[in-house]
């Protein structure tokens, strides 16, 4: 059996994602397996490393009217850029829907990776910005998923998603039974990374986000007016929030004049987010998932704090977490909605872990070790393949 795993990118998409697909084939150049290719059409030249491709995107439109055969013309892209007939079964990561995919779903036997709810994400990002150019494209798209979503969905073979929720709802909204694999995200960590949390000194708070964009649903917004909040009752320390990734401080905070409570440093790499990582108390992950209708999905940035020995907060559930002993829980939990978060609660929370550290980054390196890495979840993608191209689905 031979797996061709997909990513389908444009231009300007994610870097996690393209982190994730380079991770995903570093595990499987460890684990020896040579029946799956990640491949990531995107590149603008072909390169070929362990078991991942980076194929050039073969579009028949000139430049300006890439974006046409993007959110269009999927199949004609990803069957003019890959020789799928040197392969048995195609898991696409799925982020659009166009009416090509449906012969694609239906002449090969193809699993959709599913990592959002895609309709609900669209909603959120035109009402978040209705009169940006954007809007009036993701008008165009949420029309388009409204009619064909789900329908084109019942032509795969099977379903990945990385939460519960999400497979209920694409269970209950597809209108015929196909076989659905909940799998959260993994990690690959590489040599001489750092790990652990700096110890909370009861004067100053650091606190870490990272992520690709200034996305409506990481709740930067909440976190700010939080902060803001904890200051002017003035009973809090010292608190200073660190943002790494695309998005300026006017995009977080508002203003380019903001105070020493927050420090932006852009886009930094994976080697430069490890050097930080020892310096900060606590991790943030999003904190508005629930702005986009989802209450539980698997976070990459959470799977990498634990990783890397950096206890976190948290608004939602997190499938690959699921097994943490309560016990010895590296997780805040907050709630799921627009109120303010008590930063008091997040000091007694890095306080505590500073107090348990060594047990606690004990701990951590098991779990992550035991339950999140690439190594263990493609396991979980190549049984389930296995398993619906021989019609034994468990």
């Amino acid at each position: 059996m031979r797996i061709a795993y997909i990513y389908l990118l444009m231009k300007d998409s994610s870097v996690g994602v393209v982190r994730k697909a380079e991770q995903q084939a570093e595990a499987l150049h460890r684990m020896g397996e040579n029946r799956m290719d990640v491949i990531i059409l995107k590149a603008e030249h072909n390169v070929s490393d362990h078991r991942l491709m980076k194929i050039r995107t073969r579009f028949a439109l000139p430049g300006p009217l890439h974006l046409i055969e993007y959110f269009f013309f999927k199949r004609q892209l990803i069957e003019r850029s890959i020789d799928l007939d040197g392969y048995d079964v195609i898991i696409l990561r799925h982020s659009s829907t166009d009416p090509s995919l449906f012969k694609l779903f239906t002449q090969r036997d193809c699993i959709a990776e599913i990592q959002t709810m895609i309709i609900e994400e669209l909603r959120s990002k035109i009402a978040s910005a209705p009169y940006r150019p954007a809007a009036f494209l993701r008008r165009a798209r949420l029309f388009m998923e409204q009619r064909l979503l789900y329908k084109a969905l019942a032509k795969c073979k099977g379903m990945i998603t990385v939460g519960h929720h999400l497979s209920s709802h694409y269970r209950s909204n597809i209108p015929q039974n196909i076989p659905v694999r909940v799998i959260s995200n993994g990690y690959t960590n590489l040599r001489n990374e750092n790990f652990g949390f700096n110890p909370y000194d009861g004067q100053t708070l650091n606190l870490l986000f990272v992520g690709s964009r200034p996305d409506v649903w990481h709740g930067l917004d909440r976190l700010v007016n939080s902060v803001f909040s904890g200051l002017a009752k003035g009973n809090v320390p010292k608190v200073v929030v660190h943002f790494v990734g695309g998005f300026s401080a006017k995009d977080v905070a508002g203003t380019e004049d903001y105070p020493d409570t927050f420090k932006f440093y852009g886009k930094l790499s994976r080697e430069e987010i490890n050097d930080l990582i020892p310096q900060m108390n606590l991790g943030i992950a999003p904190l508005a998932l629930h702005r986009k209708g989802l209450n539980d999905t698997s976070a990459i940035k959470t799977v990498e704090y634990a990783f890397k020995g950096l206890p976190f907060v948290i608004s939602y559930l997190d499938s690959g977490f699921d097994a943490v002993d309560p016990d010895n829980s590296f997780i805040l939990q907050v709630a799921s909605d627009e109120s303010d978060i008590d930063i008091l609660e997040i000091i007694r929370f890095a306080d505590k872990m500073t107090q348990c550290r060594e047990n606690m980054l004990k701990y951590m390196h098991s779990y992550a070790q035991n339950n999140l890495t690439w190594e263990a979840k493609l396991k979980e993608y190549l049984k389930f393949a296995e398993e619906l191209t021989k019609g034994r689905v468990s």
